[in-house]
């Protein structure tokens, strides 16, 4: 067969390497960014925010500071949580520029794999989530 023809197997291993692939990344990389706070006042008046804690310990005030793994709150939600997350006003300090860059750079390239393997997947929500990201840097 040549790479044009995807049939059979080499469909199933293009799903399994692709899952794992992206399994590993969402699972691996948030342990590499430290974990920030935000004031649970701050946290409370957006009430949209959906901050992961992911491995972060607070060692602060619960009552006062409310502990998030930024890299984690763009990966580990839902894609419209996370997009809800990048177009929050008044907290433009959520997401540090590391954060950002490694999350776009891998999203925009699984996206742009993704869209021509054999994988159904739409282009919509990639596409506005790449936006918010870069829109993110932009406007930092």
């Amino acid at each position: 067969t040549t790479l044009k023809q995807k049939t059979g197997v080499w469909c199933i291993l293009e799903v399994v390497v692709a899952v794992v692939l992206w399994s590993l990344i969402c699972i691996y990389l948030p342990s590499a960014v430290d974990c920030r706070y935000i004031e649970r006042e701050v946290y409370d008046n957006n009430a949209l925010l959906n901050l992961h804690p992911y491995n972060c310990a607070n060692l602060r005030d619960e009552n006062e500071w409310l502990v998030y793994n930024p890299t984690a709150s763009l990966l580990l939600v839902s894609p419209e949580h996370a997009i809800n997350n990048l177009f929050r006003r008044r907290v433009s300090d959520l997401f540090g520029y590391s954060t950002l860059f490694s999350v776009l750079t891998l999203y925009f390239a699984f996206a742009a794999y993704l869209a021509g393997s054999i994988i159904s997947c739409g282009f919509v929500i990639p596409m506005i989530t790449i936006g918010a990201l870069y829109g993110h840097i932009v406007g930092k």
